[in-house]
């Protein structure tokens, strides 16, 4: 694990030269939004998509909670023309909680999460992309870091292209998690994804997306926050980016900002 930040990196550094089967696709992530892509990896094709660094804040009249996280990285293989087999590896990861004065740190490793996806249409062309993805976190993480649970939903994100600089895409996304209030229990979780980007240049993306979710049966509030991204095409297979999360209301957590990179091999 203490070398996954190095091999990350000799990955995104390596000219990989592409297989010569035919054009692919114009790149594309689930980077840098809360909502992901509708399109699938080429099939034959890598790519990585991570976090480089995550920093969140959220206070509580006395209470508050710093966490920190760098390389969080998805690995994506592309199986067939319309489906790919994706893997979230474990970060490392630093809390610190304070309460009424008394200060708690927390460190380790979070949890795998394994993911299909499926397009439904507009893999190749068209302006309306639809896709779905079922998804399992495994409780590999470490105590303090990881709530131990098992935790699966499944997520649709579709995009309808508006014009040559404008799209659109929505996201409905189901989950059974662990309750709050007893780890032992499940919950219903919903969440919903609006986005809206735009294409400022051929390699420079910007984005605002609306999110909202709420577990249900454990009493707590709707999350909402309003997030908004830049996305540089430095590569035609290789992306940077940059975001911030901002809370709509008390539930959501006050701060969070990250950036990241992309590639393609």
């Amino acid at each position: 694990m203490s070398r996954m930040p190095s091999a990350l990196a000799c990955l995104l550094l390596a000219g990989v030269a592409h297989a010569a089967d035919g054009e692919l696709r114009e790149f594309s992530t689930d980077r840098p939004n809360k909502s992901s892509s509708a399109t699938t990896v080429d099939a034959g094709h890598w790519q990585v998509e991570s976090d480089l660094f995550n920093w969140s804040h959220d206070r509580d009249r006395s209470d508050s909670t710093r966490t920190l996280s760098t390389v969080l990285p998805t690995l994506k293989l592309g199986l067939t023309d319309r489906t790919d087999i994706e893997l979230t590896l474990p970060t490392y990861v630093w809390t610190r909680s304070s309460s009424s004065g008394v200060t708690q740190r927390a460190t380790g490793w979070s949890d795998l999460v394994l993911t299909g996806k499926v397009n439904l249409i507009g893999n190749d062309d068209g302006d309306l992309a639809i896709g779905v993805a079922p998804y399992v976190k495994l409780p590999t993480g470490s105590d303090g870091i990881s709530n131990k649970r098992t935790e699966f939903g499944v997520y649709a994100p579709a995009t309808l292209k508006l014009d040559e600089d404008w799209s659109i895409s929505f996201q409905v996304q189901l989950d059974a998690l662990a309750s709050d209030t007893n780890p032992d229990a499940r919950r219903f979780n919903a969440q919903s994804f609006v986005n809206l980007s735009y294409a400022m240049a051929d390699t420079l993306v910007l984005s605002a997306e609306h999110y909202a979710g709420r577990k249900f049966r454990d009493r707590s509030a709707t999350i909402q926050t309003f997030d908004l991204a830049i996305a540089w095409l430095a590569q035609p297979d290789l992306q940077f980016d940059a975001g911030v999360y901002l809370p709509l209301n008390k539930a959501a957590t006050d701060l969070v900002v990250y950036w990241g990179v992309s590639r393609r091999f």
